[in-house]
């Protein structure tokens, strides 16, 4: 419910009733002082969130979770030099710890240190090759490099991942916002190749022989769609418009 917009609000209202009559039950309990916690962080009441997990932190020191509920809440404070530090702590004990890796990471991002967190998202998938939101972090970091140093970091992703055509479209759009057109429709083709059903391919490849006053190309490629993608109004406008 949490995750729904829609019902967002009253699931965290819900949530704080429980914790709140948890703790009322027993202020001890540290788990459920920090619940209560993650619960106003979700709310945006930062400030009570980390009054909650340093009460919790008081009643069991040696919680794990409740220093990593309160990097989280650094983090979201704008405060990433103590979450970094937080994270390296534990990262000193389980140093291939996923889940830590990918929150500082994101950390270092933030800060923008993109290099770092590159690095860190280039060894994670080392360990996890299959795992998409990793490799849309890591693509989301290189574009952030300047341009040349990008390319080089693309080239090694293509040399790993040759048949990941989620990649390759993200590659290729990239060149395509740098107005490197001969490079995206390189790696547009590519995506063609492995997916023919990719209908934002195709409209982009047009895209490109439009700005450059070649409708005729741009014609084909819509038209050599529809024998793969049936009833796309996105296409149908744009041939209409050519």
């Amino acid at each position: 419910a949490s995750q729904n917009n829609k019902s967002k609000a009253d699931a965290f209202d819900i949530l704080e009733k429980i914790w709140q009559k948890k703790v009322a039950e027993n202020p001890k309990d540290a788990v459920a002082q920090m619940n209560l916690g993650a619960v106003y962080q979700e709310k945006g009441l930062l400030d009570k969130a980390m009054s909650q997990y340093k009460l919790a932190q008081s009643l069991d020191s040696k919680n794990q979770m409740v220093k990593l509920n309160m990097a989280t809440l650094y983090e979201k404070q704008g405060n990433f030099s103590e979450a970094i530090k937080i994270y390296d702590g534990f990262l000193a004990v389980y140093p291939n710890d996923t889940l830590i890796n990918t929150y500082k990471a994101g950390a270092l991002y933030k800060t923008g240190n993109y290099v770092n967190a590159i690095s860190i998202y280039k060894k994670l998938l080392q360990q996890n090759p299959h795992n998409n939101e990793l490799k849309n972090s890591l693509i989301t970091s290189i574009k952030e490099l300047p341009y040349e140093s990008a390319k080089v970091y693309i080239q090694e992703l293509v040399s790993l991942y040759p048949s990941d055509a989620n990649m390759l479209y993200e590659i290729a759009y990239y060149y395509h916002t740098k107005n490197k057109y001969q490079d995206a429709l390189s790696y547009y083709e590519k995506v063609l190749a492995l997916d023919n059903t990719k209908a934002d391919a195709y409209l982009n490849i047009a895209a490109i022989y439009k700005s450059q006053n070649n409708y005729q190309k741009a014609l084909n490629t819509l038209n050599s769609s529809k024998e793969y993608i049936k009833n796309n109004n996105q296409i149908d406008v744009m041939i209409k418009d050519l």
